[in-house]
């Protein structure tokens, strides 16, 4: 299935140990990223659902000022969509 705007193609979020916890990501996307005690920096909470979500999670990489903040396409299986699979002929 291509994606689409209520669809996307799946995007994995990472953060890199880089991150010096500017805060900025938590302000653009506060769904999208929280504070972590133990690393002392930023880490992903969610990954992005939507268009707008995504849209959202790449500004805040581009806006990082590390460029700690990666958002990578990710398979997307049937399972974790909840759609079904046609079994293979």
């Amino acid at each position: 299935m291509p994606a689409s705007p209520l669809r996307p193609a799946g995007k994995a979020l990472f953060v890199e140990s880089t991150c010096v916890d500017c805060t900025l990501c938590r302000s653009i996307a506060p769904a999208h990223f929280e504070y972590d005690p133990v690393h002392g920096q930023s880490v992903p909470s969610r990954n992005p659902q939507t268009a707008d979500e995504v849209a959202e999670c790449e500004w805040a990489a581009l806006n990082c000022p590390v460029g700690a903040i990666k958002l990578v396409e990710a398979a997307v299986s049937a399972q974790s969509t909840g759609e079904s699979q046609a079994p293979a002929a």
